[in-house]
């Protein structure tokens, strides 16, 4: 199971109690600062999604997941996002990702014009892509 990229490690606080947070205790998920994710918010999100008229279905499709997965962890840095990216096909059925292979790859060559995913990221990524729909 390669990694993509190894995050640093790091200590981090309780953002109240300014407790060390422990990895090993679900501390991603259990800090005071998290805006649990409401209904309403994905609500909104998706209305606000399904307005825009320039965007393909597919696209709409995927950002609906993207954004479903990304607010699913609470501490997301820029590097990190590649092993996200790879998190995000791994989490998703076969069935599901059928038809998302064009809006995926845009979404990585943004994330590659802002210098969060290379080059490398990129094929990896598709590579794991084709070989989940194989």
């Amino acid at each position: 199971d390669p990694t993509l990229l190894k995050e640093p490690i790091r200590q981090y606080y309780h953002s109240r109690s300014n407790l060390p947070m422990v990895q090993d205790d679900d501390w991603m998920r259990d800090s005071d600062d998290d805006e649990k994710e409401e209904s309403w918010l994905r609500y909104m999100s998706e209305a606000l999604l399904d307005e825009f008229e320039d965007v393909e279905n597919e696209e709409k499709v995927f950002l609906k997941l993207w954004n479903a997965h990304i607010r699913s962890h609470t501490l997301i840095s820029d590097q990190s996002i590649p092993q996200r990216c790879l998190d995000f096909l791994r989490a998703h059925p076969k069935n599901v990702l059928k038809g998302l292979r064009t809006p995926f790859l845009y979404h990585c060559i943004n994330l590659w014009d802002f210098r969060v995913l290379s080059s490398n990221h990129i094929e990896l990524l598709m590579g794991e892509y084709d070989r989940i729909m194989t």
